[in-house]
């Protein structure tokens, strides 16, 4: 199960077009992973709080073995650091209640993070607690997205289509850090 809003839709072309990360996963999803497949859910513009409200429906959809978190982009501007973690740390543990393992990412760097902001200290706080989180436990795996895609180490306009959201390149490059977690995570199954 992959879990969040417009980023895990895949939105771009201001919204007219999506390539979800998810379908770089799926097509890795071969030989000794045949058996597994990716149901993706995700909502423009959902927040923390409204992923609470939905996640144990979605949880009830299938029996899940591993849920990929990504949420708290839409938080950054209204909501205070340490409200975005509790959400998503309780995510994760609504989660864990019905999946083995968590996947979380950290909240993936924009456009906009190439100069220093109110947001980008908070979205930096929020990753470093989803860093701590993970670290602590042992059924939370993490994919550092902002790391990995960090806006000092990538041409603009091949990763993020407006500020925000990504490129189907950009994209790409998100379902290849997650997979190359989510591998391991599969042989823990199995």
């Amino acid at each position: 199960m992959n879990y969040r809003d417009s980023l895990t839709k895949g939105y771009y072309q201001h919204g007219t077009e999506y390539h979800p990360y998810t379908s770089f996963i799926e097509e890795k999803l071969t030989g000794e992973f045949k058996d597994h497949s990716v149901y993706t859910t995700g909502v423009n513009g959902e927040t923390t709080t409204r992923m609470l409200n939905r996640l144990p429906k979605e949880l009830e959809v299938s029996n899940f073995k591993v849920a990929i978190i990504l949420c708290g982009t839409n938080d950054i501007g209204v909501v205070e650091a340490d409200a975005i973690f509790e959400n998503i740390k309780a995510l994760h543990q609504i989660a864990l209640q019905k999946v083995k393992y968590t996947v979380a990412l950290t909240i993936p760097c924009a456009v906009m993070d190439k100069k220093p902001s109110v947001f980008l200290n908070r979205k930096t706080k929020v990753n470093q607690m989803i860093r701590d989180f993970a670290q602590q436990n042992d059924r939370v795996e993490l994919v550092d997205i902002f790391s990995e895609l960090h806006i000092n180490n990538h041409n603009e306009k091949d990763i993020w289509d407006d500020n925000l959201h990504f490129t189907p390149e950009g994209y790409r490059r998100i379902g290849e850090a997650v997979w190359n977690e989510l591998q391991h995570v599969l042989k823990k199954l199995k």
